[in-house]
């Protein structure tokens, strides 16, 4: 046997028994039924747990930023103005479809009048209602197609956080295609990592892990486990939540300890009594 150097010899100086029976005294006192876990590092990296990618809904040329990297904003918050080129436009179709409403119910009043006096048959005055009818949906079609070009055309924050990322300044031309702006959400960060498919079977959701940044020491809960592999790395991501009051920058990286091997209801002796 490769242990009990110290409990051995403090036990045979002790008392003039036989080897054997001082090595099953040892057994006696040290060994315990236990868990024993094997931990390895793997690397991470810190992200929010809520973030959005921005890009535009329309081509054009942005007019104003108002933001930059690091600005905190609230949601609904205008980001950017971008030239559609269909802002104008829209308004203007807006306007006259406003227009020729007015002028069809306007009418329509009139006629009323004579309609209540019997100078207008049914089928006449129905031809007055059917008129404001047509052009109150003419209308209702031209606001939304101008209610959403000049959606286009304010990028907005679409909920309260940081920005992480501005990709884009005045005088920019941008497409649907570009991301302009990252957003990540105040609330807690989370590390993303990726392992071997034998460390992912020890890990669960629930199981703790240890996050490392800068000689601070942290604690994470298993939240999200893949059970597909990456189909370019080969290997299983895995998130882990961090409390909400530790500070880590996105993006950063940290070192973190998982389980890699473990026996669940083994006997077990101290580590110090082996040697090898």
């Amino acid at each position: 046997m490769h242990c009990v150097r110290s409990s051995y010899l403090n036990l045979r100086n002790r008392n003039n028994l036989p080897r054997q029976w001082l090595f099953l005294l040892w057994m006696q006192k040290n060994l315990r039924q236990g868990d024993i876990r094997l931990t390895t590092s793997v690397i991470g990296k810190i992200e929010p747990s809520d973030v959005v990618y921005i890009y535009p809904k329309a081509a054009g040329d942005v007019t104003e930023v108002n933001v930059k990297a690091g600005d905190i904003v609230t949601k609904g918050q205008v980001l950017c103005n971008i030239d559609t080129k269909q802002v104008e436009s829209a308004k203007n179709t807006m306007d006259s479809a406003a227009l020729t409403l007015r002028q069809a119910q306007e009418e329509l009043s009139r006629q009323q009048l004579l309609y209540a006096g019997g100078g207008l048959s049914d089928q006449q005055y129905s031809q007055y209602q059917n008129a404001v009818s047509s052009a109150q949906i003419n209308y209702d079609q031209a606001k939304y197609n101008y209610e959403t070009q000049l959606e286009y055309s304010q990028i907005t924050a679409p909920m309260e956080g940081l920005v992480e990322i501005c990709n884009v300044e005045n005088y920019d031309n941008v497409s649907q295609g570009n991301l302009i702006f990252v957003i990540s959400g105040q609330g807690s960060r989370v590390v993303s990592f990726s392992t071997t498919e034998r460390i992912r079977g020890y890990l669960k959701e629930g199981d703790t892990i240890d996050v490392e940044k800068d000689g601070q020491t942290y604690e994470g809960t298993v939240y999200e486990v893949s059970t597909m592999a990456d189909e370019t790395t080969g290997l299983y991501k895995v998130k882990a939540s961090v409390d909400a009051d530790v500070v880590l920058p996105t993006g950063s990286e940290v070192k973190l300890y998982v389980t890699s091997e473990k026996a669940e209801g083994v006997m077990t002796i101290p580590v110090d009594a082996v040697y090898y």
